[in-house]
């Protein structure tokens, strides 16, 4: 009786565990694209060498981006054809203007470009 009694507590604790867990990899919203409205500031985070969101869309008119240093080194948000470069800190945050796009343009950390951070800005059709 009483190892059917540790059987049943030791199952049961299995099952109770991942609802119990820290891990939110199942409730992880999809934020590789993001949307922003001509009257809006969106924001782009930065942390290790990644951006959050990693497409971003931009009213015709244009709009501002709020760029979040999350991580612990410094980074930029470069883009060429916007003669866009703008450093920041770790831990900070500036905000920039995308002027209106006449098509995708991408967006890249002059720092670590090489480790794959980059992104893309797109016009909002």
């Amino acid at each position: 009786m009483l190892r059917r009694l540790a059987c049943l507590i030791a199952a049961l604790t299995l099952l109770a565990a991942p609802a119990c867990s820290d891990d939110d990899t199942d409730d992880v919203a999809d934020t590789t694209t993001s949307s922003v409205e001509a009257s809006e500031t969106s924001q782009v985070k930065m942390k290790d060498f990644s951006f959050d969101p990693k497409v971003v869309e931009v009213p015709t008119t244009g709009a501002a981006l709020r760029l979040v240093n999350e991580g612990t080194a410094a980074h930029t948000f470069t883009v060429d054809s916007l003669d866009i470069d703008q450093e920041v800190a770790a831990g900070s945050q500036v905000e920039v203007t995308v002027e209106a796009l006449d098509g995708e343009v991408p967006y890249y950390c002059r720092f670590h470009r090489a480790q794959g951070m980059e992104g893309t800005l797109r016009p909002k059709a």
